[in-house]
C-alpha cells in the first residue's frame, strides 16, 4: 500500500515538473492576430517551435478561438492593462513582439507606450525574458514617422530596461502587402506601379521570415541576444519583380514609376511618401548569405509568390490570413 501510494506521489512530481518544463518554454507571441498573422505563426511553428507552445496575446477572444481550434496557445490580454499582462507573461520565457498597435493607414502613436507597459510588466517578473521585437532599417537621416516609433521601441528596451535580453529584427521592404486591393488586380492586369527608379535595388522580406528568425532566436539567446538583424531574403529591382510577377502568373507583367501615384503620395500620403523616399534613397543592404548560414534559410520572391499562391486569380490578401 505505502509503496503503490509512494509511486503514485513520483508520477504526480514527474507530471507536475512536465509540465512546468513544458510552461517555462512557452512564447508570447504579440500582434500576430491581423492580417499577416498567419504567416508569422507559421514562421514560428518552422523554427521549431510547438503551436501549444505559443501563447497567441489578444482582447479580442473571437480571434484566439479559431487559433485555439489550430492547436495553438492563447491568452486574452489588453496591453494596456498590467493585471492581464501579469497573468499572460506567467510561464513564458520569451515574447516575439510583432506590433504593438494595429496596421492602420493613420499612424497609431500608442505604439511606444504600450510597449512600456509590457517591457514594465516584465521587468516585474522573477525570471528573465528574451524579447525579439519586429523593427525596420533605415538610415537615421531618412526614416519617416512609422520606423522613428520602431527606434524608440529599441531604446526603451534597450536602455530602459536592461535587465531583459533584446533582439530587433529589422524588415525591409514586406512582400505581403502587394497582394492588397489596391496593388493585386492591377500587377494580374500587367501593370505594376512602384514609384523609384526602374534599375533601384529593392531588398524584400517575407513576414513568414520574421517570425522564423524569431523563433530561432528565441531558441539561441546566447548567440542572439542584444543584437540587431537586418531581415531580407531577396534582392531585386522594380523591372525584375514585375518579371518574376508575370513568370509566375503566366501573363506580362511592366513595371510603372507611377509619377502621379508619387505626386499624390506627397500631397497627402504622408507615411507613404516617406517610405517612397526612403527606397528611392536608402543605401543599407543586408547580408542575405549570412542570414542562410546562421538561421538556415530566407525566403526569395520567387518562392513567396509560390507559397502564397499568387498565381492564383481567385485568391484576395484576406486568404492569407485564413
Amino acid at each position: 500500500m505505502k509503496v503503490g501510494f509512494l509511486c503514485a506521489i513520483i508520477v504526480l512530481l514527474h507530471c507536475h515538473l512536465i509540465l512546468a518544463l513544458s510552461s517555462q518554454d512557452a512564447v508570447l507571441v504579440v500582434g500576430a492576430t491581423g492580417g499577416t498573422g498567419k504567416q508569422v505563426l507559421n514562421g514560428l511553428v518552422q523554427s521549431g517551435l510547438k503551436p501549444k507552445n505559443l501563447r497567441v496575446l489578444s482582447r479580442d477572444a473571437s480571434k484566439l478561438k479559431f487559433l485555439e481550434e489550430q492547436g495553438f496557445g492563447t491568452v486574452k490580454a489588453d496591453l494596456n492593462d498590467c493585471d492581464s499582462l501579469a497573468n499572460a507573461l506567467n510561464g513564458c520565457s520569451g515574447c516575439y513582439l510583432h506590433s504593438t498597435v494595429g496596421d492602420t493607414k493613420e499612424l497609431d502613436s500608442n505604439e511606444v507606450l504600450a510597449a512600456r507597459k509590457l517591457a514594465t510588466a516584465m521587468s516585474l517578473r522573477e525570471t528573465p525574458m528574451h524579447v525579439v521585437y519586429n523593427s525596420a532599417v533605415g538610415e537615421e537621416s531618412l526614416i519617416g514617422s512609422r520606423k522613428q516609433q520602431k527606434r524608440a521601441v529599441e531604446d526603451l528596451f534597450e536602455n530602459d530596461f536592461p535587465s531583459i535580453d533584446f533582439t530587433s529584427l529589422r524588415s525591409n521592404f514586406f512582400m505581403d502587402p502587394l497582394w492588397k486591393k489596391y496593388t493585386r488586380p492591377a500587377i494580374l492586369a500587367g501593370k505594376f506601379t512602384f514609384c523609384v527608379p526602374p534599375d533601384t535595388p529593392i531588398h524584400l522580406t517575407a513576414v513568414a521570415d520574421m517570425g522564423f528568425l524569431a523563433g530561432k532566436c528565441l531558441q539561441s539567446i546566447k548567440t542572439t541576444k542584444n543584437r540587431t538583424i537586418n531581415v531580407s531574403g531577396d534582392v531585386l529591382t522594380p523591372v525584375e519583380i514585375a518579371a518574376a510577377f508575370a513568370k509566375c502568373q503566366g501573363t506580362p507583367c511592366q513595371h510603372s514609376k507611377g509619377t502621379t501615384m508619387a505626386i499624390m503620395s506627397r500631397l497627402f500620403f504622408k507615411s507613404l511618401w516617406e517610405e517612397i523616399v526612403f527606397l528611392r534613397k536608402t543605401r543599407i543592404t543586408t547580408d542575405i548569405d549570412d542570414l542562410k548560414q546562421e538561421f538556415g534559410k530566407v525566403t526569395s520572391f520567387e518562392e513567396f509568390l509560390d507559397n502564397s499562391g499568387w498565381a492564383d486569380t481567385s485568391r484576395t490578401y484576406e486568404d492569407l490570413s485564413r
